[in-house]
């Protein structure tokens, strides 16, 4: 145990080390701000084929890499460092894309908790339905065949839910706060 605590202490340091060396990050940590730096001087911006409409997706997938680098109770900005030669027109079309491509993830996170909880609540409901019938069955002393595959439908019902609520949910909704951070930050 004295080796993984050490271990995990070792993780710690060299992670801290990491984020605190600017000469290796892309991204800053300061007191109460965590900023994100996307250069995009040398780099292919835009998807093959897409005419300029479509952003490529190592940038998203970058700036989402680096938001795990950053404080999570520190407001998020995004810095953007464009090609000399890009006109402002162009900038703020790109700043646009961001914003847009993470109130879509947003939009679609809080349709995966909402579908979710539909999912959850008619689990939940056919499992006490059921459960209700199979605690008539014993009540009245019914000696039906499928009474014990009812019961293990109700619980597998029930369980259904339970996991819907609480563990599908808390996935959701740590994606959700993550998209909604990178949101803000693009907005700035």
């Amino acid at each position: 145990m004295k080796k993984y605590k050490k271990t995990i202490q070792e993780i710690n340091l060299l992670i801290d080390d990491y984020l605190e060396t600017s000469e290796i990050s892309k991204y800053s940590l300061q007191e109460n701000s965590s900023t994100i730096y996307l250069d995009l001087r040398d780099q292919q911006i835009y998807q093959e084929y897409s005419g300029n409409r479509i952003l490529n997706e190592g940038i998203f997938t970058y700036i989402e890499k680096a938001y795990s680098y950053t404080k999570r109770n520190a407001t998020l900005n995004l810095k953007i460092l464009f090609p000399e030669q890009m006109n402002i027109e162009e900038q703020e079309s790109i700043k646009k894309m961001i914003q847009i491509h993470y109130a879509v993830e947003l939009q679609e996170t809080n349709l995966a908790i909402l579908r979710t909880n539909i999912k959850g609540t008619i689990s939940l409901g056919i499992g006490a339905i059921l459960f209700f019938v199979f605690g008539l069955l014993e009540w009245y002393h019914v000696n039906f065949i499928f009474q014990g595959i009812i019961e293990i439908f109700s619980w597998v019902f029930i369980w259904e839910a339970c996991d819907s609520y609480a563990f599908t949910n808390s996935a959701n909704r740590i994606s959700r706060f993550r998209y909604f951070k990178l949101y803000q930050a693009s907005k700035n």
